[in-house]
């Protein structure tokens, strides 16, 4: 797929960044987690969109591609 989302997405070294904010994350306690790549996956749209919270949730329901975007590392692509 030739999205600019999906391009970027591919430049990202997502091990690195899930490393990076690892320590600030914990899987096993209180509420469920969310994943470190759909954490920063959200804040890139928000950043790139200038969307508010709740905007970029609803923009992130309705757009297939930017559901990929954020969570193509769990699926397994690359």
């Amino acid at each position: 797929m030739n999205h600019e989302l999906v391009l970027l997405s591919k430049q990202i070294d997502w091990e690195e960044v899930e490393s990076e904010f690892a320590e600030y994350y914990c899987v096993d306690s209180g509420r469920l987690s969310v994943p470190i790549r759909t954490m920063v996956g959200m804040m890139l749209l928000k950043s790139i969109y200038n969307l508010s919270d709740e905007g970029v949730v609803a923009r992130w329901r309705s757009r297939v591609t930017r559901m990929t975007v954020t969570r193509c590392l769990r699926t397994g692509s690359r």
